[in-house]
């Protein structure tokens, strides 16, 4: 018997552990623990036990060797090691903490969606009809873990591939891949955009109670914002609707006024001019709080200045800045005025603490009254560089200064007005005091290229002061705020002083200052 079982012994123990390592195999691969490899572990610890029934005594000297000891202190040490790694895996899936170390931030929400996700009145789930494994789904699914983690959980989402799941894409009525369908309670918001402008936007539309509208002037010459041409605005168009905005025209000789509904007018550059009874229903509008946005070129059509004259505000010439102007490669425009130098406001705060420019082209002065009149606050939004530019008269033979005839900067840009309104209706504020009435609100610019959809396509602040002014406008201040910011392509303005000092300590004075030290060397060891 003792010759049978010294015979037995290991080839017992090698089909134990066989069994086991099978059992933790089985697991490892298919993810589940069934009836097999229930069967192999069972198997495998009967063997092994009935080894060590075999042979207690060498299994406890073998446990009791050096090696054993050794081995046991690895596999302990192994054992804490991996207990620390799994308690610090937990305390990171609860306490979940994103860094953003790239240079332009490219990972870190903006400011108006972390206001956006800060306001969300009940959870939102998204669902993403998109196929997974694409690069373009790979940044979508990143893009909403962070908007995930900057909720507080408010929002969740998941993702369904539609060839994978017809039924899901039927009961959604998705038609198209990368559609996004945002869910609070009962409401629906479907959007096809990827970017965090897009998922921003359709939040905007689910949670908003109102949805304020804007009419664009139509009749005279003005912007177009259905044309896709680079001097048509239907870029800003698509911008004021993500921020929740409806945009129509107005043609006032249709109307005869300007409709109640109107969050804001915005009149781009008209090229023939309003006429009398069309200038009048604008000052009407304007007496009843009405809120305009006026977009005047240096040859817009005459009579605009009608519209804000009442507060002292005049246009005059062509803007000529050679202090800070756009540069492409080699071509400089001092007539495209890069506008760095803000006066702190709702629609300009933003851009001042970012430093983000903006770029005007061909811009005509404003000339604001420097005497205060009595419930009129206008504020200067955005100047020249200084006294290297000046404004020039429309039609001037040449862009040089010309000391008595023009007009030295700082050259006012744009202007904010807030008024007091002769006819204006008490306000529906619940907030505001018994009897406040609501004032009247001008943002003026003096161009309106700045908003076009080739202008648009530099990485500037363009976009966000149109839309910020509309936001003011319209009384939406907490949407005043930097845009969801597009990949940066880090453009550089130098004023034309920066720009000599880099070209001649470059060229000449660094290398003549290395000649000089060689000089000096060969000097003293002559």
């Amino acid at each position: 018997m003792a010759a049978l079982l010294d015979r037995i012994r290991l080839p017992v123990l090698a089909l134990g552990l066989l069994a086991l390592l099978a059992a933790l195999a089985w697991y490892l691969v298919t993810g589940e623990f069934g009836i097999p490899p229930r069967v192999l572990l069972v198997v495998g610890v009967l063997l092994v036990g009935i080894y060590v029934a075999i042979e207690p005594r060498e299994v406890a000297t073998a446990l009791g060797s050096r090696g054993a000891r050794y081995g046991g202190n690895t596999l302990l040490a192994a054992l804490v090691f991996l207990g620390i790694l799994a308690l610090a895996n937990f305390l990171v899936i609860r306490h979940s903490q994103r860094w953003d170390v790239t240079a332009n931030q490219v990972f870190t929400l903006s400011d108006q969606t972390r206001k956006v996700l800060d306001s969300l009145p009940a959870p939102v789930h998204v669902t993403v009809f998109a196929q997974p494994g694409t690069t373009q789904t790979d940044n979508l699914e990143t893009l909403l873990r962070n908007y995930e983690v900057n909720s507080g959980g408010r929002l969740t989402w998941e993702l369904i591939d539609p060839d994978a799941n017809p039924g899901a894409a039927r009961q959604f009525n998705i038609r198209q891949y990368n559609t996004l369908v945002f869910q609070m309670g009962d409401k629906r918001q479907d959007t096809t955009g990827l970017t965090e402008s897009d998922l921003t936007g359709a939040l905007i539309k689910l949670t908003a109670t109102v949805q304020p509208k804007v009419y664009f002037l139509t009749g005279h010459g003005e912007r177009n914002t259905e044309g896709f041409t680079p001097d048509s605005y239907s870029e800003i168009k698509r911008a004021l609707q993500g921020d929740n905005y409806q945009v129509e025209t107005l043609n006032l000789l249709t109307t005869g006024s300007v409709p109640e509904d109107a969050a804001a007018l915005i009149v781009a550059n008209p090229q023939n001019p309003l006429l009398p009874e069309e200038l009048q229903a604008i000052q009407d509008y304007l007496d009843r709080a009405g809120r305009l946005f006026l977009l005047v070129d240096p040859r817009s059509a005459p009579g605009l200045q009608a519209l804000v004259e009442r507060w002292g505000i005049t246009f005059s010439g062509v803007v000529v800045d050679r202090g800070s102007f756009l540069q492409v490669g080699q071509v400089a425009d001092p007539l495209s005025p890069v506008v760095q130098k803000y006066t702190f406001h709702p629609i300009t705060k933003d851009l001042m603490r970012d430093n983000v420019p903006v770029v005007l082209i061909e811009a005509t002065a404003i000339n604001v009254p420097t005497e205060r009149q009595e419930g009129v606050t206008i504020t200067k939004l955005a100047e020249t560089s200084g006294e290297r530019s000046y404004v020039k008269a429309v039609d001037a033979g040449t862009l040089e200064f010309i000391e008595g005839e023009d007009q030295r900067g700082p050259i006012t840009l744009a202007v904010a007005v807030e008024a007091e309104a002769p006819n204006a209706p008490p306000s529906t504020d619940p907030n505001a005091p018994p009897g406040t009435r609501p004032k009247t609100r001008v943002v003026i610019v003096g161009d309106s290229d700045f908003a076009t959809n080739n202008a648009l396509r530099l990485p500037l602040g363009n976009r966000d002061f149109f839309v910020n002014a509309v936001n003011w406008l319209s009384g939406s201040e907490a949407l005043a705020s930097i845009r969801p910011r597009p990949p940066e392509q880090r453009t550089l303005f130098l004023s034309s002083v920066q720009r000599n000092t880099i070209f001649f300590s470059t060229v000449f004075f660094i290398p003549l200052l290395v000649l000089a030290a060689g000089g000096l060397v060969w000097w003293s060891r002559r």
